[in-house]
C-alpha cells in the first residue's frame, strides 16, 4: 500500500537542499541581530576596551 510518506517520494538531494533555504535566512537574521546590536550599543565591544590600542 503506498503512502505520500514513502521512501521513494523524497529524492536525497532534495532532503539534503531542503535544509539550506532555513539555514541561509537564520544566518541573515542572526547578522542582522549583531549589527543592530553593535549599532544601539557602540561601547560594549571589545576594541572599545583596550583604550585605543590595536593587537
Amino acid at each position: 500500500m503506498p503512502s505520500e510518506f514513502s521512501v521513494s517520494s523524497a529524492s536525497a538531494g532534495e532532503m539534503f537542499v531542503g535544509p539550506f533555504i532555513p539555514g541561509i535566512v537564520l544566518v541573515f537574521l542572526y547578522m542582522l541581530y549583531i549589527l543592530i546590536y553593535a549599532l544601539l550599543k557602540p561601547g560594549l565591544h571589545h576594541l572599545s576596551l583596550m583604550k585605543g590600542k590595536l593587537v
